[in-house]
């Protein structure tokens, strides 16, 4: 694992280099808390503040050590920095690379266009629409220690409060949604409005404060006195509830910072640039509750996967320029990203049945890219409608605090399996793909970088796993030959059976060969199509086999069993598919 210098820095001597209260989301993009793509980086962090021979702080970089390295990352309180752009350009361009981060400078009074570099990436925290042509955006994120607080949170699953605000009251923007927030009081909302003199206050600390948030379905986000971004927005998000944003802030005017932030012209944040529309907004969000809820949540998780792993593909372009770096496939959590579908079972609104196959995958996989898929409800289970939602949420705070590096895509209507993948795919940036149904876990021992190799080498497109200890006497004729033959170094099998139980396959060829055949307006389960089609094919012309290449894997052990089938559907038959 390559490591990446961060410089934290500070030319004056009275200002921290690092340690700022808005800098919680990005010290745990840093820290690999929040995701850790394929090939990620390992962060040394540097603290460089002036000081002179006898430790006293100067304001000279002449007494400031640099790293002697190739590039890293430069980050600095842009605020307290307006007069130092000469000496910001004369430190970096010791560097053939460098991604800079200006952070701190909410009312944007540092010059960022006289930074000059042949080979730098420049990301802003709380940006303004002229920085849009920069591209890459910093959040000013939460507190730091909103994650662990969260984390050690009682969550009953039923909220108490519909919604909840605690805070300074400090300016117009304020004033007006706290004027609001006690009207809606008064008139019987079941609500919480504390007014702090201070971000917290001794009569609510910050569990308590977090206990009272994770407590609330909505958290109303009035914007600070320059910026729209601030902490209470991503510690909403961040606890699962639906932060209502504002668009308008005292002093610096009104524009859609979300879409900017979020490089989403629709983005699912509900936002507000008159607080009198609060209560309107608040009945209509309380309406769709949770699966609004659910859509936010899933949202913002993906959105700190795609930062981060933007962060990694910035570094890398840095580095090499258009050359692609060599990335030995020594390690298969690199190279495989598993997609895990659900959709409504009797037991929901119980997580027990898909955290035992997310954990399976765990044991065998440990850092891979999971995505988890949400089917939506379709019309024939509208009975089973809150109880599938309310998984939904309790498995979206799984994904975010008990498990790393899984992400949920939560679908906002029925798609069934054969769409739901199709969206999932989409998540999908590695070669390989390990499919797996949220009722199979995976069991015993697998080669996974063998496997890998198998369809590397271009002898396999798919290799399936089998669910019993032996080969059933009804599946011998779904066999090209009476034996496995050794592949890559693993027994495999040529087969033209098709299940949807766990597979690896090849990205690619999964996209354009098996997801190629359903349309838009397809609900089907993608077994019920693609078996017929391969069956088909292969027993009128053996050698069409060669177009698909699907084998089981047949270890060569007393048991051939490699997954778990739990019945996630019990009883219930299956309803009637849409090819």
């Amino acid at each position: 694992m390559t490591t990446i210098p961060v410089l934290w820095v500070s030319y004056r001597p009275e200002i921290l280099a690092r340690g700022y209260a808005d800098q919680g989301f990005l010290e745990a993009a840093l820290a690999g808390e929040l995701w850790t793509p394929p090939f990620a980086y390992k962060f040394e962090h540097y603290e460089c503040r002036a000081h002179d021979a006898d430790g006293y702080p100067v304001l000279s970089s002449n007494h400031l050590v640099w790293p002697q390295v190739d590039g890293c990352i430069f980050i600095f309180n842009g605020r307290t920095h307006v007069d130092f752009v000469g000496e910001i350009n004369n430190v970096i361009n010791r560097y053939r690379w460098v991604l800079v981060m200006l952070c701190g400078d909410e009312e944007w009074d540092f010059p960022w266009r006289r930074l000059k570099h042949p080979n730098m990436r420049l990301y802003v925290m709380q940006a303004r629409p002229e920085h849009a042509e920069l591209e890459r955006f910093i959040p000013g994120g939460w507190y730091p220690g909103t994650r662990v607080f969260l984390h050690n949170t009682e969550v009953t699953w039923q909220p108490s409060l519909d919604w909840s605000f605690i805070g300074q009251i400090t300016h117009e923007r304020r004033q007006e949604f706290a004027a609001v927030a006690r009207d809606m009081l008064n008139a019987g909302s079941n609500g919480e409005l504390r007014e702090t003199d201070r971000y917290l206050s001794d009569e609510t600390p910050r569990d308590a404060y977090f206990q009272i948030m994770a407590e609330s379905k909505v958290v109303p986000s009035p914007s600070g006195p320059y910026s729209v971004d601030c902490a209470r927005t991503f510690e909403a998000l961040e606890a699962g509830c639906i932060p209502v944003c504002d668009v308008k802030t005292a002093y610096a005017g009104a524009f859609d910072y979300w879409a900017l932030l979020f490089d989403e012209q629709f983005h699912p944040l509900p936002l507000v640039d008159d607080w009198h529309q609060f209560p309107r907004i608040l009945r209509s969000l309380l309406k769709r509750w949770p699966a609004n809820a659910n859509q936010v949540y899933a949202f913002w998780q993906q959105y700190k996967r795609r930062f981060v792993t933007q962060l990694h593909e910035d570094i890398t372009a840095l580095r090499f320029g258009l050359a692609k770096p060599e990335n030995r496939y020594d390690d298969p959590n690199d190279h495989i990203t598993v997609v895990v579908t659900a959709s409504p079972i009797p037991s929901h609104p119980s997580t027990e049945i898909i955290e035992r196959t997310i954990d399976s995958i765990r044991e065998q996989l440990p850092t891979a890219q999971i995505v988890v898929a949400l089917d939506g409800v379709r019309p024939e289970q509208a009975d089973m409608a809150a109880d599938y939602h309310e998984f939904v949420r309790r498995l979206t705070w799984l994904t975010n605090f008990r498990w790393h590096n899984v992400v949920p895509v939560v679908a906002d209507s029925f798609l069934h399996q054969a769409n739901l993948t199709i969206e999932a795919m989409k998540h999908v940036h590695t070669p390989l793909m390990l499919f797996v149904e949220h009722d199979t876990p995976l069991c015993g021992e697998i080669p996974w970088g063998r496997l890998c190799g198998a369809i590397e080498s271009g002898d396999a497109n798919v290799i399936q796993t089998y669910h019993f200890d032996q080969i059933h006497p009804d599946h011998r004729g779904i066999f090209l030959d009476e034996r496995p033959e050794r592949i890559e170094g693993v027994w495999l099998r040529r087969t033209m059976a098709w299940w949807q139980r766990p597979h690896l396959v090849d990205a690619d060829w999964y996209r354009d060969n098996i997801l190629s055949n359903f349309t838009e307006r397809s609900r089907t389960m993608i077994e019920d199509h693609i078996y017929p089609l391969m069956e088909g094919e292969v027993r009128a012309l053996p050698t069409m086999w060669d177009d698909w290449r699907v084998w089981l894997y047949e270890p060569d052990t007393p048991s051939v069993k490699r997954h778990i089938h739990l019945n996630g559907r019990g009883e219930q038959s299956k309803f009637d598919m849409v090819p």
